[in-house]
């Protein structure tokens, strides 16, 4: 994060590398793992195109959110797999003004319709949430196990997007909340925290300097999206500090341990990391 940028929230960093660094690499992101060559496995987006796809997404939400008039921080839940299209629809609740509210998709719907993960009820009931934004291939998921008074988006459904042109950036203060982050849930409910905008940008900066990041970095990064490393350490620093950083699952880490040291070789990555399971499952397997 330069010092000039210091002052200023997440999106409006994001907005300013948009016009300041257009063609600069913001993601990257796995869409054929199983490719053969490395270079056909991953697709990238620049900061332009980030900031144009999350403008978009800020205006649809916007269009829906306009009825809501007694909401004045209205909680939007993303439930999408780690990409570009997360990133957009983290980006894009920010910019519509809405708390973003990151979450796993549900996990499995039995042959009776009955939901098996309790944690996205649970999740539902605490935050309440006005929308759900997810992606086609999980949709009929999604929307099966959401209340049919919530209304549930496919961002990648872009017949239904309009041109952002005229999107303007909802200001936020520093007090304002950005995010609600959720526990795993594994030993009780999924609890919610409120992370503000001061919140994020004091572990931004501690972030930075601890791993002493600097736009020349190159981020590879499999943890979890909707969590805290893999969210703030993983996609949100590289974007407040300037760098590019590519996205892995972490399916693919389980099922292939190589590939995250083939893509830290590959794309020359000096900042990744994990808990001591990943580098014992690396060790075990490579």
């Amino acid at each position: 994060m330069t010092s000039e940028l210091t002052a200023n929230t997440i999106e409006r960093i994001l907005e300013w590398r948009a016009h300041n660094q257009p063609d600069r690499e913001a993601i990257r992101v796995e869409i054929s793992p199983t490719a053969a060559a490395w270079g056909n496995r991953y697709g990238h987006i620049q900061y332009r195109d980030l900031h144009q796809r999350s403008k978009q997404i800020a205006m649809r939400l916007m269009q829906n959110l306009r009825s809501d008039v007694t909401e004045l921080s209205p909680r939007v839940m993303i439930a999408q797999s780690p990409g570009i299209e997360f990133v957009a629809s983290f980006f894009g609740c920010l910019y519509a003004g809405a708390i973003a509210v990151p979450v796993q998709p549900p996990r499995g719907i039995a042959d009776g319709g009955e939901l098996l993960d309790q944690r996205w009820p649970n999740i539902i009931g605490n935050c309440q949430p006005s929308v759900v934004l997810t992606s086609s291939d999980l949709f009929d998921a999604v929307r099966l196990a959401t209340p049919s008074a919530i209304q549930v988006i496919a961002t990648d459904d872009n017949e239904s997007f309009d041109d952002a042109t005229d999107c303007v950036i909802a200001d936020r203060q520093m007090s304002d909340i950005a995010f609600l982050q959720y526990t795993s849930g594994s030993t009780g409910n999924a609890k919610g925290v409120q992370v503000t905008f001061g919140n994020l940008r004091h572990n931004l900066e501690q972030i930075r300097d601890r791993f002493e990041m600097t736009p020349e970095s190159r981020g590879v990064i499999w943890l979890p999206h909707y969590h805290d490393m893999g969210l703030i350490g993983g996609i949100l620093a590289p974007i407040a500090t300037g760098f590019p950083v590519l996205l892995m699952s972490p399916s693919s880490l389980v099922r292939k341990p190589f590939r995250w040291l083939e893509a830290i070789s590959e794309y020359g990555g000096t900042i990744s990391g994990g808990p001591n399971f990943a580098y014992d499952l690396a060790t075990r397997n490579i």
